[in-house]
């Protein structure tokens, strides 16, 4: 799965990168692992969202619960949840409610 492209959150975890494929079953979701298991969930706990609003970060602090962020190339919003993605190549998934976009003084 692209995660620039879709998010899976499965129990209010960030489970994206680890999925080959989603599909659904009567009452249930069945996600297959890349390592190739495969596991039923209630349908209430996976989200799949995908086309997300790219949030501008060019002149701006990005930060999750208070604390600063640094080396944020991109940030997107799935719905509630946003993927931060970082130079290094690291990324992290957060709600909404917990970022805040501030355009930087130092411009």
């Amino acid at each position: 799965m692209n995660p620039r492209q879709n998010l899976i959150v499965i129990k209010d975890k960030d489970h994206t990168d680890d999925i080959l494929r989603v599909t659904q079953e009567a009452q249930r979701t069945v996600v297959t692992y890349k390592n190739g298991k495969s596991y039923r969930y209630a349908r209430h706990n996976v989200e799949w969202l995908s086309n997300p609003e790219r949030i501008p970060v060019e002149n701006s602090c990005i930060s999750v619960a208070g604390d600063l962020l640094s080396d944020v190339t991109e940030v997107l919003r799935f719905k509630e949840w946003v993927k931060i993605f970082h130079g290094s190549g690291a990324s992290r998934c957060c709600l909404f409610s917990d970022v805040k976009v501030r355009i930087s003084s130092d411009t």
